[in-house]
């Protein structure tokens, strides 16, 4: 835990603002978790400035993993629509086809 801590702090003193995700669907959380916060990039409107939002995304995956749908929770449209076109590329092996999934994803600049 102590390494992910140092590289989380490392890529935010690179990239400025800090990309965090807590999913929830079972015990499956922590592996799909860490994939999704892995390809996620920062919204524009983040960069360069101090902020914070969190948002919940929810997701159904098909038979094959790969997201069919994605809707973003949030009232800010660039956020919304950045997450969303990310999540539609994603495949996530292993959870459950035809369930709603969920992740929140931080979004924290200083």
């Amino acid at each position: 835990m102590t390494n992910f801590r140092s590289l989380l702090l490392a890529l935010a003193l690179i990239t400025g603002p800090v990309l965090t995700s807590g999913a929830h669907n079972g015990d499956k959380g922590p592996n799909f978790s860490a994939k999704i916060r892995s390809v996620l990039s920062t919204p524009n409107c983040f960069k360069n400035k101090t902020a914070h939002e969190k948002v919940t995304v929810c997701f159904v995956v098909n038979q094959n993993g790969n997201i069919i749908e994605a809707n973003a929770k949030t009232n800010n449209a660039e956020v919304k629509q950045h997450l969303e076109k990310q999540f539609l590329g994603l495949n996530l092996k292993g959870l459950t086809p035809c369930v709603t999934n969920t992740v929140d994803v931080n979004f924290t600049t200083d």
